[in-house]
């Protein structure tokens, strides 16, 4: 996280608006992919089985994996 945290600090520093919640959360999650596999990996792509990137199983992604799993349903 080190490394995120360094490359959303140095990003920021370029935008005369600050990022809103969102987009901070959009930038960090990019640069993690980025810092752990292939710098033009997608989030999508950075889900695929063998990838290992993502704890599906840790609570801050049952709210996600919940929702996925209701509209699945539908």
């Amino acid at each position: 996280m080190q490394c995120v945290e360094s490359f959303y600090n140095c990003v920021s520093e370029f935008h005369e608006v600050p990022f809103n919640e969102n987009k901070r959360a959009k930038v960090k999650v990019h640069a993690l992919i980025a810092s752990h596999i292939k710098p033009e990996m997608t989030l999508s792509e950075s889900t695929l089985p063998g990838v290992d990137l993502w704890d599906f199983n840790h609570a801050s992604l049952k709210v996600m994996i919940d929702f996925i799993e209701m509209v699945k349903k539908a």
